[in-house]
């Protein structure tokens, strides 16, 4: 009876053992997935890190060419700005000639028809 009773607590160690070695297995595997999944999200990390870094450095090159863009608009206007207004300074001097010289040639017509 204490033979069965041996027996019987043998078996149930035994039980209890193989019990405690499928749960240390699946720790086991809970662990390695865990390390996995960690190496997974750093390596995205990573990856955002780099595309975050990307964006900003093509946003910047973007801007700079906005910024030199307006700039050569504004200095294209004041070149503009600057020849009409010396366009309109010759016309209106040519104007003037033309009022004089046509003035003369009245005064020169108006004299010969006196005569």
């Amino acid at each position: 009876m204490e033979l069965d009773h041996h027996k019987n607590l043998l078996i149930g160690a035994n039980e209890k053992l193989t019990i405690l070695n499928v749960i240390k297995e699946d720790l086991e595997q809970h662990r390695d997935m865990l390390n996995n999944s960690e190496y997974a999200r750093e390596d995205l990390q990573q990856h955002l890190d780099h595309a975050v870094n990307e964006s900003q450095q093509i946003a910047t090159v973007g801007a700079q060419k906005h910024d030199t863009i307006i700039t050569d608009n504004n200095k294209l206007k004041t070149d503009l700005e600057l020849a009409d207004a010396k366009i309109a300074d010759a016309t209106s001097k040519q104007e003037a000639k033309f009022a004089l010289v046509r003035d003369e040639h009245a005064k020169k017509v108006e004299s010969l028809l006196k005569e």
